[in-house]
């Protein structure tokens, strides 16, 4: 139960439908993006174990408002407003009272990792299938390296289909064998701002995962037991021909990555989401609350400037606003 009131702020219209939503394995379209994911998904889960939540367009004076990154600017600090980020892909929020991540290497100071929801309303890969036939990407094209090779044509060659798709079968992995998520090749680059879904979502649907050097999938995965990385076009060919003529190593990927979900279900992150408000958010909440008037102003104070310097940086290096 819940002292404080935890306000979730949707920047868009919102159908009435969600408030209703119980089931979000029934209604997982709803919850495709990710302001949908961190703010509608996420109210929908918490409302039957936080007693004082509430839904909106607008933030609440009074209240704990969870705002998305990607609304930020159509906020600003104010007098009696508490905020806190969920940051997604965003850049960090200096003049928010509060954040949440996810990935561990964007934690600090009040800015505190969650595991980002399991896919709702996945689809597991169908327990008949007997054979490894379909290599698959599911995500956002535009994130999705292999378009710039061959791999239909290569993986056709091995006897094998590639299959694409964007968000309207992200759940479905019935007739997928290994899933492919890569951004890019190299270890140049670990996406500190990216959360572990891919690796999660694959533990989940029992297929292997063949992934690049995300940190997230590392912070959770241990590449080589519970799933596969890579660092060029030649060694995924060379991986996807080991996990479809190997039926131990594929089968080991899958029976550890089934050990290892049971501690990202849907039930162990409303218990971290929990375990967030109690132990992190609500005493910070309460520790604004009580300041005096003269505090109060400066902090206040503290964050419009802190705002107006981040937006200022960003949109003279031309980088995404805050």
């Amino acid at each position: 139960m819940n002292a404080f009131p935890v306000h979730f702020v949707y920047s868009h219209d919102i159908d009435k439908r969600i408030y209703g939503i119980s089931d979000v394995d029934k209604h997982w379209s709803e919850f495709i993006y990710g302001r949908e994911v961190w703010l509608l998904q996420t109210y929908c889960l918490l409302k039957n174990y936080l007693s004082n939540i509430t839904l909106g367009t607008e933030p609440l004076k009074g209240a704990i408002n969870i705002i998305h990154g990607g609304s930020l600017r159509r906020n600003t600090p104010s007098a009696g407003y508490y905020f806190v980020n969920a940051r997604a892909d965003y850049r960090p929020a200096y003049w928010v009272n509060f954040e949440i991540v996810q990935n561990k290497l964007q934690e600090r100071n009040k800015a505190k990792y969650i595991t980002h929801w399991p896919q709702p309303g996945l689809i597991r890969r169908d327990k008949n299938r007997k054979k490894v036939e379909n290599v698959a990407f599911l995500g956002a094209i535009e994130q999705n390296v292999l378009t710039k090779y061959p791999i239909a044509e290569d993986l056709r060659t091995m006897g094998l289909n590639y299959m694409s798709w964007d968000r309207e079968r992200w759940n479905d992995f019935s007739d997928i064998d290994i899933l492919v998520g890569i951004r890019q090749f190299g270890s140049a680059n670990i996406y500190p701002d990216k959360p572990p879904s891919k690796l999660i979502n694959a533990w989940w649907a029992e297929v292997p995962l063949i992934s690049g050097t995300d940190s997230a999938f590392s912070q959770t995965g241990i590449p080589g037991e519970d799933y596969q990385v890579v660092y060029s076009y030649n060694e995924l060919l060379d991986t996807i021909n080991k996990l479809q003529n190997t039926p131990d190593l594929y089968t080991k990927i899958i029976q550890n990555g089934k050990h290892k979900r049971e501690r990202y279900s849907r039930e162990k992150i409303i218990d971290d989401w929990i375990h967030l408000f109690e132990h992190e958010i609500f005493p910070d909440y309460f520790r604004w609350q009580s300041m005096n008037g003269f505090k109060k102003v400066y902090d206040l104070t503290t964050r419009l400037t802190m705002r107006n310097i981040q937006r200022g940086m960003y949109k003279f290096y031309s980088l995404p606003r805050g």
